[in-house]
């Protein structure tokens, strides 16, 4: 009976490490990503340049070849506000992408986890690959639904925005690391 409570202890202990141990893994790889993005890559817009872009020419082509051809909508620099992308319908802005909005956090938020728990690195890399790319692809729509809200029911746009699409993407982000730790091996924790 004490053998078995000590075992437990033991046990208890032993996972406490491992969980410590994850995270502090965690809070470093935060510091020292968020420092490297904030005064080495943010400055010179990498990788937010090509995200930002990616994400609004991906509005621009969705529009233009799913929707009746009497909208035509063209994915522009903003000529003020270098990290911004406009989304025009005939030459007026409807819907501006910035940085800020281009899901890299979320990539990031995302791919910290997958990096730092312990399963096989081929498995990392596809999910870590095919995450970034539904991210992409769900930012698109996300726009593109913003850009429709936008064109025909402003007042809802902030509501959408700001809560409703926050939270389908969590929910994406939860999914995605159910996904990974379902039927993946652990490898030999240390």
């Amino acid at each position: 009976m004490i053998a078995d409570k000590l075992q437990k202890l033991a046990d208890l202990i032993k996972v406490n490490k491992i969980i410590v141990k994850f995270f502090i893994r965690l809070i470093l790889l935060a510091i020292v990503t968020m420092t490297f993005y904030n005064y080495v890559l943010k400055p010179i817009r990498i990788p937010d340049k090509i995200l930002t872009e990616t994400i609004a020419k991906g509005v621009e082509i969705v529009i233009n070849d799913f929707i009746p051809k009497n909208i035509y909508v063209t994915a522009v620099q903003n000529p003020v506000i270098a990290s911004a992308m406009n989304i025009n319908l005939n030459g007026r802005t409807i819907l501006r992408i910035f940085d800020d909005c281009n899901g890299l956090e979320l990539i990031a938020i995302y791919l910290s986890l997958i990096i730092l728990l312990p399963y096989k690195i081929s498995r990392k890399i596809i999910f870590s690959v095919a995450g970034i790319l539904i991210f992409i692809l769900a930012n698109i729509i996300r726009c593109t639904i913003l850009f429709w809200i936008t064109l025909y029911y402003r007042d809802a746009f902030d509501f959408n925005h700001h809560y409703v699409f926050t939270i389908l993407i969590y929910l994406l982000i939860f999914y995605g690391w159910l996904l990974f730790t379902k039927k993946g091996k652990i490898n030999e924790i240390n």
